[in-house]
């Protein structure tokens, strides 16, 4: 799909494209981006959805692993989340948090999961996506959030923005053209 010069994608595109190939599809599965990878654009998802929306039912995915959790504490926040139309989302808690392995969340609306799900394990239900991954990691990573709560994680991602900002600037004196989207930490 075509993407606008931020690196999100470009809703009118999505709009024609369903409008032409998918118009009888009889639904449409969007996977969008929160942070993408080489600049750290973020998709609109209101649009995406709207965009999508002639070709019946419309399933949003974000996928948030490098900008979830900046997104949610950037002002003006973008439309990126369950509040703006997403139906299921991942971040990734060891880009931000500095996690010493791997972890991740994943998210998805309730009404959207089966009324079980699970499969017996060690003589009960475990419903788990995949079954018996990691309890370290996911230790690890609700210590980290829990020790930092809403306000340190605000005041963490407050400090990254100040740091990119910072390389932006030293990079334009030193002569270059560096691009820093708001509320990105991706300096290019």
């Amino acid at each position: 799909m075509a993407c606008g010069p931020d690196g999100a994608m470009d809703a009118d595109a999505l709009h024609r494209a369903v409008l032409q190939q998918w118009r009888t599809a009889g639904g449409a599965i969007v996977v969008a981006s929160c942070g993408t990878t080489m600049r750290g654009g973020v998709d609109d998802i209101i649009e995406l959805r709207a965009a999508a929306d002639p070709a019946g039912a419309v399933y949003v995915h974000v996928d948030a692993a490098g900008g979830g959790l900046v997104a949610a504490y950037t002002s003006p926040q973008p439309n990126w989340g369950f509040a703006h139309g997403a139906d299921s989302l991942n971040i990734s808690g060891h880009k931000i948090l500095g996690m010493p392995v791997p972890a991740g969340i994943s998210l998805i609306r309730r009404g959207l999961l089966p009324e079980r799900a699970g499969e017996k394990y060690v003589a009960d239900t475990d419903r788990t996506l995949a079954c018996s991954r990691s309890g370290l990691a996911a230790l690890l990573l609700w210590a980290r959030l829990h020790s930092l709560g809403r306000t340190g994680m605000a005041a963490l991602i407050g400090r990254c923005q100040e740091v990119a900002a910072y390389a932006a600037d030293r990079l334009e004196q030193a002569g270059a053209d560096p691009e820093l989207l708001p509320g990105s930490l991706t300096v290019t």
